[in-house]
């Protein structure tokens, strides 16, 4: 389970995946994209998923690690541009 996440500058701070699903969601807005909360929460839980496996042991994630694998995630919709 993630607890805590490393920011760009170096930080450690307490993971919330609450701002992965607001990311997505409007991602998805921006993009003029519908998407409802249970997708969303869905492609969320995904990303929280395969982030733990990326960090093994007491490695604490990044979050250009957390950005690389919502990117991965999204692009398997296709009308969702990730670029």
């Amino acid at each position: 389970m993630i607890t805590q996440i490393k920011k760009r500058n170096g930080d450690v701070v307490a993971f919330n995946p609450e701002k992965i699903r607001n990311a997505m969601r409007a991602a998805f807005t921006s993009e003029g994209v519908p998407v409802d909360e249970a997708t969303v929460q869905q492609m969320a839980d995904r990303v929280v998923a395969q982030v733990a496996e990326h960090s093994a042991g007491d490695e604490v994630p990044s979050v250009e690690t957390v950005q690389d694998v919502v990117e991965e995630i999204t692009s398997r919709r296709p009308v969702l541009s990730t670029t």
